[in-house]
């Protein structure tokens, strides 16, 4: 099997497996993170982290963006 590169895709935002960090996007702001299988965000109605390709493929072509400022979102 391929090595994982995840770690580097990270890297790449300047972020690493598991750090949270907002996201920009078009559907409001959420709390993501980068884990081994892609990019996670945090339902606050599951209270739970869910996987989404959707929010990767959106930073990587740029329509969605990662936020310094934590206090300026909604989930």
């Amino acid at each position: 099997m391929a090595e994982n590169k995840m770690a580097q895709v990270a890297e790449m935002f300047g972020k690493r497996i598991g750090e949270e960090f907002r996201l920009k996007a078009v559907f409001g702001n959420k709390l993501v993170r980068f884990c081994e299988k892609g990019v996670e965000y945090y339902s606050v109605v599951m209270c739970r982290w869910k996987p989404s390709e959707r929010i990767l493929i959106m930073l990587l072509t740029g329509e969605a963006e990662i936020v310094e400022d934590e206090d300026n979102g909604n989930d």
